[in-house]
């Protein structure tokens, strides 16, 4: 968990988007399930992700965390953004 709702998945061995898509996916597929909850309403949950991998990032832990915040701020207002 990196904070409020935002989580955080490192793909070690993930160094390009062919590598990691299918993760992101899964992501994606699992969260549109439809939940019921304990009072009985049906509900379902989004995400945006942001993804990078090292092939063109530079830097510290922290540098990467803020390219792929901000690449989860671009999926947010409706644009792909895999880095």
């Amino acid at each position: 968990r990196y904070g409020g709702d935002e989580f955080v998945a490192l793909l070690e061995h993930a160094s390009s988007e062919e590598e990691y898509r299918p993760v992101v996916d899964r992501i994606h597929n699992a969260l549109r399930e439809p939940i019921q909850t304990a009072a009985g309403i049906h509900a379902t949950v989004s995400a945006s992700v942001g993804a990078i991998h090292s092939q063109f990032q530079q830097g510290s832990a922290f540098d990467f965390l803020d390219a792929a915040d901000q690449a989860m701020y671009h999926s947010k207002r409706g644009r792909i953004s895999a880095k």
